[in-house]
C-alpha cells in the first residue's frame, strides 16, 4: 500500500475530481466514487428519516449542560472506521441521534430520554428457530424476552436460494416482545428466497445489540397439473 505525506494544501483538498470525491473526516481525507445515491422512500424509509429528524431538532433545543452529558456519553463508546481501522468516540449529537432514533421506531408516540443511559445494554439470552410454510416465516423464541427488551425483526429478500445474505442488506419488518403464551411471531410475504435475522432493543433507552442472522428460509411455490401446490424448506 502507498503512503503519501499530506502537506499543507493537499491537507485542505475537498471536491470532486475524474469521478472522484474528495472530503475530510475525523481521521483525515477520504476519497470515494462519485455516484448520485438512491433515494427510496417506502414507509419504512420514511418514517426513519423523520424519527432522524425530530432527534436532531431535539438536540438542536438542549441546554449546555444538557448537550454536554451526551457529549461526556459519548467518550466512553468506542467505534472502529471501517476504511482506516482507527478507533474513535462518536460526538455526543450522534449518539443521541442514533438512540432516539431507534427509541422512537419502537415507540412511535413515546417521549425520548433526555439523558443518557446509566448503564450498557447486553442484548437478551433468548435463542430463536425459524420455520418456512405458506407465505410466512415463524420467529419461535425458546424463551420470553427480559422485561423492557423488544426484539426486531429483520428480514432480506434474496436473488436465489444461493445468494448470500449482505450484512447490510436486511430491514426491520416489526418489533415484537415475546412472552409467555405468545413465543411464536409470524411474518407474512410473498413467494421469494429470504435470509432472516434478529436485533434485540431496549424500549426505554433504544439502546440495541447486534444482529444476529437466522437459519436462511426459502419459500417456493410449483405449479402442477390441476393446481398449484405449495413448497417449502428451511436450509
Amino acid at each position: 500500500m502507498a503512503k503519501l505525506r499530506l502537506g499543507p494544501i493537499i491537507r485542505n483538498l475537498r471536491g470532486k475530481w475524474a469521478g472522484t470525491v474528495v472530503q475530510g473526516g475525523r481521521d483525515g481525507l477520504i476519497t470515494r466514487e462519485d455516484v448520485t445515491p438512491k433515494n427510496p422512500r417506502t414507509d419504512a424509509q420514511v418514517a426513519v428519516r423523520a424519527n432522524f429528524a425530530k432527534a436532531a431538532s431535539l438536540f438542536s433545543n438542549f441546554n449546555p449542560s444538557q448537550a454536554g452529558q451526551w457529549n461526556l456519553y459519548a467518550t466512553t463508546i468506542e467505534r472502529m472506521n471501517r476504511v482506516n481501522g482507527r478507533k474513535n468516540n462518536p460526538t455526543g449529537f450522534n449518539v443521541f441521534t442514533e438512540l432516539t432514533a431507534k427509541y422512537l421506531q419502537v415507540n412511535p408516540t413515546g417521549t425520548p430520554p433526555s439523558t443518557p443511559p446509566t448503564s450498557a445494554f447486553g442484548g437478551d439470552d433468548v435463542k430463536f428457530t425459524l420455520t418456512a410454510s405458506t407465505g410466512k416465516l415463524t420467529f419461535t423464541a425458546d424463551k420470553p424476552n427480559a422485561s423492557g427488551v423488544t426484539t426486531e425483526l429483520l428480514i432480506q429478500r434474496l436473488a436465489s436460494g444461493n445468494r448470500k445474505p449482505a450484512s447490510n442488506g436486511y430491514r426491520t419488518n416489526q418489533f415484537f416482545q415475546f412472552q409467555t403464551g405468545s413465543l411464536s411471531r409470524d411474518v407474512a410475504l410473498l413467494p421469494g428466497n429470504y435470509a432472516a435475522a434478529i436485533r434485540f432493543v431496549n424500549k426505554n433507552t433504544g439502546q440495541a445489540g447486534p444482529l444476529v442472522p437466522l437459519t436462511k428460509a426459502v419459500i417456493s411455490f410449483a405449479v402442477e397439473e390441476g393446481g398449484t401446490k405449495s413448497q417449502k424448506k428451511a436450509a
